[in-house]
């Protein structure tokens, strides 16, 4: 019979952790989390905001687009969005073995199995901890939801998306979703 780990895991101890542990999963105050396994719309969903967002940032040598990947947000906090834009990635850029460090500037969710409580957990982390927006996409009734510090705005599917981190990056967010 295995140990009971007992205490709060730190970012490196979970760095230190077998890769099966921590390969589809957060570090959340100290705990492994697992995430979710996505379905087939969401996988879609995500390829098609990546898509939308190379094309707009591809000609930016500064900004970068990131699919799920890791960022140590606090010494017992780790958390993988499922797309991410780092506006200035060369001043940010970890070591080869390492994460990102602070929260990515946009941060992007596609809803598929996340708990309302998770979920909002979540997006308070990355805008505590340096994120400038959140998006958060919901496949099932094509909406959005773009959160920042200062509010929270809504938009259906034939809705205009213009981002202020992202200046000309203006889509209807149901390009997400088709």
């Amino acid at each position: 019979m295995g140990a009971t780990v007992t205490r709060r895991l730190t970012v490196q101890d979970f760095l230190r952790l077998p890769e099966e542990q921590t390969q589809r999963a957060e570090l959340v105050d100290g705990e492994v989390v697992p995430l979710g396994n996505a379905g087939s719309r969401h996988e879609k969903v995500k390829s098609r905001v990546l898509r939308l967002l190379f094309r707009h940032t591809d000609t930016r040598s500064t900004v970068e687009v990131l699919a799920e990947t890791m960022f140590d947000l606090r010494p017992d906090q780790s958390r993988m969005p499922d797309v991410s834009v780092l506006l200035d990635e060369p001043s940010r850029r970890p070591e080869p073995d390492e994460h990102y460090k602070g929260a990515p500037d946009v941060a992007v969710e596609i809803v598929s199995s996340e708990s309302a409580t998770d979920l909002q957990r979540k997006i308070h982390a990355f805008l505590n901890h340096g994120g400038k927006e959140v998006w958060v996409l919901y496949p099932e009734i094509r909406e959005m939801y773009l959160y920042t510090d200062a509010n929270v705005r809504r938009f259906s599917a034939g809705d205009q998306i213009a981002s202020p981190c992202l200046p000309g990056f203006d889509v209807k967010v149901g390009e997400f979703f088709e």
